[in-house]
């Protein structure tokens, strides 16, 4: 690739790349955005996987989805669609593994310690924490997963949802209220 081609497409933004990609359909356009990504990539399955094999495998299974469907949706911000497609293979990977990167605290703090309160045993929690979670509304699932499963704070789930603060805020209000309804249906049921 010429130098001067290099540099053009380094000034670019992700929805320049995006949009010259899906318009000329040229690979140049696709490698330079994914070139942007692919650490970030990496680093958000190593932090789900915990192990720079699975996280390498799930990297490129990540990067082979993008190429395979990312001219079949409509992205307004890439960064964020590369965000959740990332993570949700991780999550997927993690159930079909059958591991848990839950643990006690998060999973009280994640119901503020109501579960406690109610005498709600947590071993009897633990097995539907997945499918209770599952259940949620999607923007609710989505805020309560970065906001206590990576730590995030809601100015930053803010940003990476587009999601204004009280909005965040509120699904993550909501989701919890709704996580104890359901998580109790499933210990009653």
């Amino acid at each position: 690739m010429l130098p001067n081609l290099v540099y053009m497409l380094e000034k670019f933004t992700d929805e320049e790349l995006l949009a010259h990609y899906l318009k000329a359909k040229e690979n140049v356009f696709l490698n330079q955005l994914l070139k942007r990504y692919t650490h970030l990539i990496y680093a958000l399955c190593l932090r789900y996987l915990k192990n720079r094999n699975d996280a390498s495998d799930a990297s490129m299974a990540v990067i082979t989805h993008v190429i395979e469907k990312i001219s079949d949706k409509e992205i307004r911000s890439f960064k964020n669609w590369l965000y959740t497609i990332t993570k949700n293979y991780c999550l997927s990977d993690l159930r079909k593994s059958k591991q848990t990167f839950l643990d006690i605290t998060t999973c009280f703090q994640l119901l503020d310690d109501s579960i406690d309160k109610d005498g709600i045993d947590f071993d009897q929690v633990m097995p539907h924490i997945f499918p209770a979670l599952n259940e949620l509304q999607i923007e609710q699932r989505e805020c309560i997963e970065l906001f206590y499963l990576q730590n995030k704070s809601y100015q930053e789930v803010s940003e990476i949802t587009g999601k204004s603060l009280n909005k965040v805020k509120s699904h993550i209000q909501n989701g919890k209220r709704n996580l104890k309804r359901i998580l109790n249906e499933y210990i009653q049921s």
